[in-house]
């Protein structure tokens, strides 16, 4: 099944670097990666323009004008960059890491013509900052780790 990722963002290349580095430990990539940016200054731009080059699957990046929050357009546009093949969607937000086995769950619990809406864990302002130092390593933590809500 050839899967597309759409992930918001808005100002904060930290939290997409974090999630992008979570993308890069699936047990099974995404096929395509755009990131949805909603009016973010050039920093998000360029710093996807560097990881295309590396990145494991084909990663995209589409902006709009800052014009307040306007999420749900800069998502649709973002499915409608994806590739013709892609036959199955999974939107997530800019600041959501995925664990190592987010695109295969998915998969494995797809049906055709179904939607599923799942729900994230919230972590304090201290463990986000310990992530953001780990980047490119792997992030183990699980439901029990101490500073989830």
């Amino acid at each position: 099944m050839k899967v597309g990722l759409i992930i918001s963002t808005y100002n904060w290349v930290e939290a997409l670097s974090s999630v992008l580095e979570s993308v890069k430990l699936q047990s099974h990539l995404p096929d395509e990666v755009v990131v949805c940016d909603d009016g973010s200054i050039s920093e998000s731009k360029n710093f996807i323009l560097t990881l295309q080059k590396k990145f494991p699957c084909k990663l995209k990046h589409v902006w709009q004008e800052d014009e307040g929050f306007r999420a749900a357009a800069i998502r649709n546009k973002g499915i409608n960059e994806l590739s013709d093949n892609i036959e199955y969607v999974v939107v997530i937000d800019g600041d959501m890491m995925l664990h190592n086995n987010f695109i295969e769950d998915h998969i494995r619990i797809s049906e055709k013509n179904c939607f599923i809406q799942g729900g994230r864990v919230l972590i304090s302002k201290n463990k986000t900052i310990k992530i953001f130092k780990k980047i490119g390593k792997n992030f183990n933590f699980n439901f029990f780790s101490e500073g989830l809500s």
